[in-house]
């Protein structure tokens, strides 16, 4: 992989050196799209279409917060439609939280301790993996990995499924918090079980729900119009339902780049262009972010810095490691879409680059930290040499010469 890799860069490096042809940028871009079969993106599930009342069902259970212990949190609080479907913040906050934004921090809800990342595009069939970690997976079988074992995944349609439940399970984003009285159903019944016994519990606890509690009566009744039955009712149906939702309201953007590839050759300005070809040139920025989406849905490690919380100990954040237990794994994490990113930020898993241009410039030289960065704590200060030596190696060698290459790259990146 590595080795034609380098290849490619030297392929496309070559044919697009203006000391080699007095070609357009237009004439160089053709030769990158053709050598990369770079294809337009589709964003939408193959061969799937969804029932009208399972889509209803999935937005009333992405936007209702009668799933969550404490009745405070949804799944739109942390995907917030009117911000790109990211709150926006450094790290989200869970149950207990109130307000959104900025707002958000400073209400005592809980903390997780992970950058939320945008819905658009999630549904396509591109996905191999979900989350920061990983820990939804799609094996070279086609098999389905994730927490609750092979005996469930044949019961979700899809990938994408299987991962819309994942915050429902977790008890700082969902469950509630344990309290000596008065404890939530959802805590009580979920938060001592793992694996598959959690999966199994949480959909006891909701067919119960379901059938029972009238605060769940439209979801109920949108499932049944959606052919579930509720006395078949298992995680998978909710998961089903989120998926249809998601796909059939969130796919992709048209972007100036789908414009471009579709012919419309005015689409991207002349920096763009430019910024294209050392994307996929000199900038190797597609060894990582290739394909449709812009991942290769591996797991790297760019050397990012922790920030104050983690969901490892000592507020630290292994990572794929977390996921796989090899240390080589450390600190590496799935390589994130670049569709839409310019309205993404901030960006990284601890969300520690406010802007598009820190996480560029964090890739090309990782030293830049120490000149603005603030330092968390000192764990976090004298602990930074061994996240700096699992730093990726492919991102050891890049021949760029100048701050208006970079800017021309992140003008390319802003038409994604």
């Amino acid at each position: 992989m590595m080795k034609s890799f380098k290849y490619l860069i030297f392929i496309i490096s070559f044919f697009t050196s203006s000391a080699s042809f007095s070609l357009s940028l237009d004439q160089k871009l053709a030769r990158v799209i053709q050598i990369y079969d770079i294809k337009n993106t589709n964003c939408r599930e193959s061969n799937q279409s969804f029932d009208r009342a399972l889509i209803a069902a999935g937005k009333e259970i992405f936007r209702t917060k009668i799933l969550s212990g404490g009745n405070d949190v949804s799944c739109s609080t942390c995907h917030i439609e009117s911000k790109n479907l990211i709150d926006g913040l450094k790290v989200s906050v869970g149950i207990g939280g109130t307000e959104e934004g900025a707002a958000r921090l400073l209400s005592g809800g809980t903390i997780v301790p992970r950058n939320s990342f945008t819905f658009v595009g999630r549904a396509s069939n591109q996905f191999k993996a979900y989350f920061w970690g990983g820990k939804i997976q799609l094996n070279d079988n086609g098999i389905i990995i994730s927490p609750f074992g092979e005996s469930v995944d044949k019961k979700f349609d899809s990938l994408l499924s299987v991962a819309s439940i994942m915050p429902i399970l977790a008890r700082d984003e969902f469950l509630g918090k344990v309290k000596f009285f008065n404890e939530s159903d959802n805590i009580r019944d979920i938060n001592d079980k793992f694996y598959q016994s959690r999966y199994e519990a949480a959909s006891t606890l909701f067919k119960r729900k379901l059938k029972s509690d009238g605060d769940f009566v439209k979801i109920k009744d949108l499932l049944l119009e959606g052919g579930i039955n509720l006395d078949e009712f298992s995680m998978a149906d909710f998961g089903n339902a989120l998926s249809a939702f998601i796909s059939d309201e969130f796919s992709c953007k048209e972007s100036s780049w789908n414009r471009y590839l579709a012919g419309d050759t005015v689409a991207l300005s002349e920096q763009q262009k430019r910024g294209g070809i050392l994307f996929f040139g000199k900038a190797r920025c597609a060894g990582c972010h290739a394909g449709e989406l812009f991942s290769d849905f591996d797991y790297h490690s760019i050397a990012s810095p922790q920030g104050l919380v983690g969901i490892s100990p000592l507020g630290q954040d292994l990572g794929r490691a977390n996921i796989t237990n090899h240390p080589k794994d450390r600190y590496k994490f799935r390589t994130p879409p670049l569709l839409d990113v310019i309205n993404t930020g901030p960006y990284g898993h601890s969300g520690q680059f406010e802007s598009l241009k820190d996480v560029v410039m964090h890739h090309f030289n990782p030293i830049l930290i120490f000149e603005k960065y603030e330092w968390k704590s000192e764990l976090e200060k004298i602990q930074y040499g061994k996240i700096l030596g699992q730093r990726d190696s492919i991102l050891t060698f890049y021949d760029l010469h100048s701050e208006s290459e970079v800017d021309d790259l992140i003008e390319f990146l802003k038409s994604l």
